[in-house]
């Protein structure tokens, strides 16, 4: 099995228990490992207990079918849970079990010197440190090393361009963070330094948006952004990248073939622009915005998947469906919305009886049965937004101009994209696969005034 393959040993748990509802299972020893990202809990199952329960059967289906979370300490007497664990390997009679976990595993350090047993809780822990996979970015900021020779200080320092500093301005509170790599693993560090109660993000704050970040992230990128770990509680390490408690993430090792370099954030080239700075100060509170009104993260995600696809038609297929969703969400936030007589819940009777009557008399309509059948699930549909006229629309309020190959893509090439899987021949199909893919992003960006950079393939303006 693939977890097998792999095997970092995180931690090893003293006896336990897996509780899921009414259902309780307890174990004497468990180790807690890392396989290519995904946690993977072994245990032992305490003899008292006995397997037979959990042998093929109803009573069997019913553990072996829930989803657990798993209470222990480690052997240094910290505290675990591990949320969302599913048995992946049970044997009848053997006390031994493997699950993996869907979510996240919650480690709680027991305070141990006199410093951290006399720090008082705070009423919200704070955010100290995220760590990320996927993001490429180049750095800014330089930190200068000094040499020395022989004892002495050399004069001639180096500096590194090894981090980037910049803030988040989220409603009325600036809260600052620092990129840089990790000793440990190459990884992205977000640090969040203290600076007093008003200035720090709150891990709860953090919370609320979280997706908005890792998604606008992804955008920056070009490629999936995740966050790893999350580290809050009573308190940090300002020697190591370590506090109270820290959060890891169960889920495969993100590991982007290609990225997306519209927005230049990995170009040594566009360093005085300071995209991810500008970003957080200006256009963050834009994204979070729009994304209430559109669901922006969704398109982000279309997005950042079609960049790992494995042809152009895929690619273009997946951004195509991507650009009509935000173009339907679009105008229904501006009241275009789309009329259904009797509603869609009241037709589905109406639709069965309908398609009953259809099925009976299939013979006689021979090859148009498929479009008659459409047209009857569709007979409630009153008022319809014409697609190509919701694209126009959405282009012409963010002041992209028409050009006659957007034209192509949206009146001809789109349909083509979305029921055939095709694309244009020759150069011309280059053309209008880099088209969508910038008139996509290019939207988004005009939604919340980016005017940053961009690194385009189709207009030496270096815009749509």
């Amino acid at each position: 099995m693939k977890y097998q393959i792999e095997k970092i040993e995180l931690f090893r748990c003293k006896k336990g228990y897996l509780k899921s509802g009414k259902l309780k299972i307890p174990f004497d020893f468990g180790i807690v490992f890392d396989s290519m990202g995904v946690i993977i809990f072994e245990i032992s199952i305490n003899s008292k207990f006995g397997t037979k329960r959990l042998d093929i059967g109803e009573e069997g289906d019913k553990y072996f079918d829930a989803s657990y979370t798993a209470i222990c300490n480690t052997l240094e007497n910290d505290k675990l849970e591990i949320h969302k664990l599913h048995f992946k390997q049970m044997k009848s009679g053997d006390p031994s079990g493997v699950l993996v976990c869907y979510d996240k595993l919650i480690h709680t350090k027991k305070k141990r010197s006199h410093f951290e047993k006399g720090i008082k809780p705070p009423k919200n822990h704070m955010l100290h440190y995220l760590e990320l996979e996927g993001l490429k970015m180049e750095f800014i900021d330089m930190t200068e090393e000094v040499k020395t020779r022989r004892g002495k200080k050399d004069n001639l320092p180096e500096f590194n361009r090894d981090h980037t500093i910049t803030s988040i301005l989220y409603k009325d509170f600036v809260y600052k963070q620092i990129f840089h790599k990790s000793d440990r693993d190459g990884q992205t560090i977000v640090t969040f330094p203290d600076q007093g109660v008003k200035n720090n993000l709150s891990y709860k704050t953090f919370l609320s948006i979280k997706l908005n970040y890792v998604y606008s992230l992804s955008l920056l990128n070009g490629a999936e952004v995740r966050v790893r770990k999350e580290y809050t509680g009573d308190y940090y390490s300002g020697n190591k990248i370590d506090s109270h408690i820290t959060i890891i993430y169960s889920f495969k090792t993100v590991s982007n073939e290609r990225y997306d370099y519209y927005i230049p954030l990995d170009d040594p080239f566009s360093r005085s622009s300071h995209i991810i700075s500008t970003f957080f100060l200006k256009n963050f509170n834009k994204y979070i915005e729009w994304n209430k009104k559109i669901d922006l993260d969704s398109i982000v995600f279309y997005f950042i998947n079609s960049i790992q696809a494995k042809s152009l038609e895929e690619v273009s297929f997946i951004q195509m469906i991507a650009f009509e969703r935000l173009t339907t969400l679009y105008a229904e936030y501006k009241g275009q919305t789309e009329i259904f007589k009797p509603t869609k819940k009241q037709f589905e009777k109406i639709k069965l009886e309908l398609l009953t009557i259809l099925e009976k008399y299939k013979l006689k309509f021979g090859d148009t049965y498929n479009l008659a059948k459409s047209k009857l699930s569709n007979l409630n549909q009153v008022k319809r937004l014409s697609t190509t006229d919701k694209m126009y629309r959405i282009l012409n309020d963010v002041n992209i101009p028409v050009t006659e190959n957007i034209k192509l893509l949206i009146e001809q090439v789109r349909h083509k994209t979305i029921h055939r899987g095709e694309l244009e021949k020759g150069n011309k199909k280059i053309e209008l696969f880099y088209l969508l893919n910038e008139l996509l992003q290019e939207i988004i960006l005009r939604l919340i005034e980016y005017s940053g950079p961009r690194h385009s393939r189709i207009n030496t303006s270096n815009r749509v």
